[in-house]
């Protein structure tokens, strides 16, 4: 069993659409897979049920907890990969979603704002490191919208966060694309589009993120 939690305090960043689609993505591969809903507005439950209507294979299983027990229950389930959904706010429920993961996604937009918002959350990581130095930390780009200012001088300005919590920002990154938000409401991921409404770039980027974040999983 393998969990990754999705997790920023920063509202806004796209964490469940990541997470709803890397749980897909794992069960693509004929992975069994448990995606939690740790978030209140349960939109990954709305995603999960959404998909079950609509028939979508494969179908991924989806439980919502909100208590702080997330890291009591993980250890006890039975799945090749289990993805957690945080919520956006520092809680008891938001430490327990990161205490109980192998590897956290912290997904950001580029923009100096994103970035210093996020920094609580990257403390809040090293203090749970203490109990799980193991844990591996994954920062990354999230709805980039490419060729700006903001996003090139965000990047270059990421070195910060590398050097003051010793972590390193994923090479791939995930650009702002309709895509993307326009899959939720029929359960599907940019993977399951078709004909016009079906975006190589979007399908190539995660790819390529899908790709690094396994690479990543089994140093």
């Amino acid at each position: 069993m393998y969990a990754i939690a999705v997790a920023n305090q920063k509202g806004g960043v796209g964490k469940t659409t990541l997470a709803t689609t890397l749980a897909v993505c794992f069960a693509n591969e004929g992975l069994s897979t448990l995606l939690i809903d740790a978030d209140p507005q349960a939109s990954a439950l709305g995603f999960r049920a959404r998909r079950a209507e609509e028939g979508v294979e494969p179908d991924v299983s989806c439980v919502q907890i909100l208590d702080s027990t997330i890291h009591l229950e993980v250890p006890r389930l039975r799945f090749d990969r289990i993805v957690i959904d945080t919520g956006a706010r520092d809680s008891k429920v938001f430490r327990s979603a990161l205490l109980a993961a192998d590897l956290v996604i912290v997904p950001m937009c580029p923009g100096y704002y994103d970035l210093w918002a996020s920094f609580h959350t990257f403390e809040v990581l090293s203090e749970i490191r203490l109990n799980r130095p193991s844990q591996k930390v994954l920062p990354m780009f999230n709805l980039v919208i490419p060729n700006t200012r903001i996003a090139a001088d965000a990047m270059s300005a990421k070195t910060d966060v590398e050097t003051q919590f010793k972590l390193r920002f994923m090479d791939a990154y995930l650009c702002s694309r309709v895509a993307h938000k326009g899959v939720v409401a029929t359960g599907r991921t940019v993977f399951e589009l078709n004909g016009r409404d079906r975006d190589p770039k979007a399908v190539d980027e995660f790819t390529a993120f899908y790709t690094e974040l396994k690479e990543c999983m089994s140093v």
